[in-house]
């Protein structure tokens, strides 16, 4: 996939920095654009990705500021886009959990219904959690039963549902 454009939503988070570091150093990409919902983090966090050629940083907030980042993802039409973002930290999902699910359905099924328009995207790479499984006791493999200890995970899980059925895959 060489000489593409990447988008990296979550682009902001420890996971979305490494994914861009590695589409950066083994990809060959036109650019990798990192998507997040604040802005980057300082060095210790970044590892100063923000200074490699070829890559940007954005904040865009896919809950409250759709409209925005369709706009960048028009402007620069990336073939690839690479779903980190989501409300993590399942202890406290407990707590307030309508907007763990607000940002990890909702948003994501707003966004699909729109990506789903664009001629541009290639190809969508939704990224979904080892949570879902729970406490296993072997390696579990892709079709073992979901059990997810808190609801973020079975919210990511969703998102995929979600973007298969937009997609019919």
């Amino acid at each position: 996939m060489s000489g593409k454009t990447y988008a990296i939503l979550g682009g902001g988070g420890s996971f979305g920095i490494h994914a861009a570091l590695y589409l950066l150093d083994h990809a060959n990409p036109k650019k990798v654009i990192g998507i997040g919902r604040a802005a980057l983090r300082p060095e210790p966090f970044s590892l100063n990705i923000e200074k490699r050629e070829r890559y940007q940083y954005h904040a865009r907030h896919v809950t409250h500021e759709l409209d925005l980042l369709l706009e960048l993802l028009d402007r620069e039409k990336p073939e690839v886009i690479v779903n980190f973002a989501a409300q993590g930290e399942g202890a406290v999902s407990w707590k307030n959990s309508w907007r763990f699910f607000e940002t990890n359905s909702m948003a994501l099924a707003r966004l699909c219904e729109e990506l789903m328009k664009r001629d541009w995207l290639q190809r969508f790479i939704q990224i979904g959690t080892s949570e879902m499984y729970g406490s296993v006791n072997h390696a579990a493999k892709e079709d073992e039963p979901i059990k997810p200890p808190v609801p973020t995970p079975r919210r990511k899980w969703r998102s995929t549902c979600i973007w298969n059925r937009c997609t019919g895959s």
